[in-house]
């Protein structure tokens, strides 16, 4: 394992190849360096690092249909490989891994109990919703995507309703709002009319199963879809700013979804 020290001290390891992990002196995590690869319309992205000379540098490389253009920028300078004798050894780097790596096994399985209480809550299992948990799950791991991290969360507070408020008609809801998320849709899900940036989320303030008194994650769902819908619609105008127009149509799209869902919630619209 090679290791360098930063002018300012902190510590760089490669831990697998194009892998760098940096660290403080007291092996608190500052940041982690690694391939990745992201879709953007009909261009593919992908980053790579390595360490020449005394630099970190990252590159990038964007594949689309007719050419191939890269750049490179230096992310961490002044650095200095450090010799095996040479304080934080690689054994003592290698400790410092392996407790990130127990603790973010351990969050998976506090996510994975707190999931299956909420399954056993429910009654019965779930198929529309555990298979839309999983997709988000899936883009959540490959990207770091907060909105796929938000429709993870929301999907939470669905399965927490009792049965009788949790239609298949609001599952279904959900469920394609989080596939077209993950630009997973269905032809169904792609022949939806887009959601107007102006429009307000439609919930309104019936007295269906969700509104009522008594009606436990109901309220608190409400005004999570309200949320979500809002900020599908700012990635939707993010990713038409840069001309990806059939990503902004997949975010507007999982917002007339979630307009519906919160309708259905609310007793608004017939299930």
């Amino acid at each position: 394992m090679r290791r360098w020290q930063s002018a300012e001290g902190s510590v760089l390891a490669e831990v697998e190849a194009g892998r760098f992990l940096r660290f403080d002196q007291a092996g608190a995590l500052l940041q982690e360096r690694a391939p990745r690869a992201f879709s953007l319309e009909h261009d593919l992205y992908r980053w790579s690092y390595e360490v020449r000379g005394d630099e970190l540098v990252e590159r990038t490389v964007i594949e689309g249909r007719e050419s191939t253009r890269s750049s490179e920028r230096v992310e961490l300078s002044g650095l200095r490989e450090l010799g095996p004798e040479e304080e934080p050894r690689p054994a003592l780097i290698q400790a410092w891994r392996e407790r990130l790596a127990d603790a973010a096994r351990a969050a998976e399985a506090a996510r994975s109990a707190e999931a299956d209480q909420l399954a056993a809550r429910a009654g019965e299992p779930l198929p529309l919703l555990s298979e839309a948990r999983r997709l988000l799950a899936e883009r959540i791991t490959r990207y770091r995507d907060d909105t796929a991290a938000g429709l993870l969360a929301l999907l939470d507070l669905a399965a927490a309703l009792p049965r009788e408020d949790l239609s298949e008609a609001l599952q279904a809801e959900l469920a394609g709002a989080a596939r077209l998320a993950c630009f997973r849709g269905t032809p169904e899900d792609r022949a939806l009319s887009l959601h107007p940036y102006d429009q307000a989320p439609g919930s309104g303030s019936g007295s269906g199963p969700g509104s009522g008194p008594g009606s436990g994650s109901g309220p608190e769902l409400l005004t999570a879809l309200e949320r979500m819908i809002r900020e599908l619609l700012a990635e939707a105008d993010v990713q038409e700013r840069v001309d990806a127009n059939r990503n902004a149509a997949a975010y507007q799209r999982a917002a007339t979804r979630l307009a519906r869902a919160a309708r259905l919630l609310a007793g608004t619209e017939p299930a």
